[in-house]
């Protein structure tokens, strides 16, 4: 969404997202939008792209981490089985 600015052109205010998940914001400002459209559009699909790959790589060593603590809880009681003795 273009924004007023005190400079000559306009600056464009993105939201940086993974999934439905707002992870952040970046403003680009140019003074020609129509010649850099597409590098802002290129640059903004990129960086959802990477908030989307860390957030994953995140979920992902979380759950590890989940399932490996596990191991060593009993699922009825939520308490620490045997085999926390041998950690």
């Amino acid at each position: 969404m273009p924004l007023p600015s005190a400079e000559k052109g306009v600056t464009i205010l993105n939201i940086v997202h993974a999934g439905e998940r707002v992870c952040g914001y970046f403003a680009a400002h140019t003074e020609n939008l129509s010649a850099d459209f597409r590098l802002i559009k290129r640059v903004s699909d990129i960086l959802n792209l990477l908030a989307s790959i860390v957030l994953s790589h995140i979920w992902q060593r979380q759950l590890e981490a989940k399932l490996k603590n596990n191991l060593y809880t009993d699922f009825i009681v939520d308490l620490p089985n045997l085999k926390v003795l041998s950690r």
